[in-house]
């Protein structure tokens, strides 16, 4: 079994355990819209593995908006939030992977750019608040997910090293960072990743284009 060499998993939240990206999306979208800007192809690339802060200070300077970065943050964790206490689920199969990893006495973890602001309700929203024993958001850390540090984050609140970690992400940059951290790393397909499909399956230990398939490994 593949998972039986490892004490711990840590989990990406948008794309990996949720369904979330479409929010994203639709507020970058009205977000744009309301400025009367026109977002180009590669702008969610970029902000993706930035936390609400970094993410207002990139938009703000590359757009040259005139609002704080505070306000950014503001205008975008008000959207998010109603978003995610109410309609963002978690990936088929996900819960019930987790569960059965906690059986066989893995701890786990969340390691996400989304502030817990948004990823609580979610996980309460989806009888998930249970599921995980540490959460470690990139505003702790200092760089973001095309490095080891929100995993070495978390790997320190579990109180486990690395080689002893599964990380499981759906973006290049994030198994790109776990990689160069020492873990051995899952990439799980997102329909908002297809592009990438070839750069993660050329670059994760693994590839899995659900948890079905995950659950099927146990």
């Amino acid at each position: 079994m593949i998972f039986d060499k490892f004490k711990a998993m840590i989990f990406d939240f948008d794309g990996t355990l949720a369904d979330s990206l479409d929010v994203w999306a639709d507020i970058d979208i009205k977000f744009a819209q309301k400025r009367g800007l026109v977002l180009p192809e590669d702008y969610f690339v970029h902000v993706s593995t930035m936390n609400f802060p970094d993410a207002a200070v990139y938009t703000k300077e590359v757009y040259g908006l005139s609002e704080a970065p505070e306000e950014i943050v503001k205008e975008w964790s008000d959207m998010a939030i109603r978003e995610y206490s109410e309609n963002v689920r978690l990936k088929e199969n996900a819960a019930e992977f987790v569960r059965k990893i906690r059986a066989l006495g893995k701890k786990t973890a969340i390691a996400t750019a989304s502030e817990k602001e948004l990823v609580f309700p979610c996980l309460e929203n989806n009888g998930a608040s249970q599921l995980f024993d540490v959460f470690s958001p990139t505003s702790a850390v200092k760089r973001a997910k095309g490095f080891p540090d929100v995993y070495d984050y978390a790997a320190g609140l579990l109180g486990v090293s690395p080689d002893e970690c599964a990380v499981i992400e759906d973006i290049p940059a994030g198994i790109k960072g776990a990689k160069d951290g020492g873990y051995f790393t899952i990439a799980m397909y997102d329909r908002h990743s297809i592009k990438d499909m070839d750069n993660l399956k050329r670059d994760a230990d693994i590839f899995v284009m659900n948890f079905k398939e995950l659950i099927d490994m146990l």
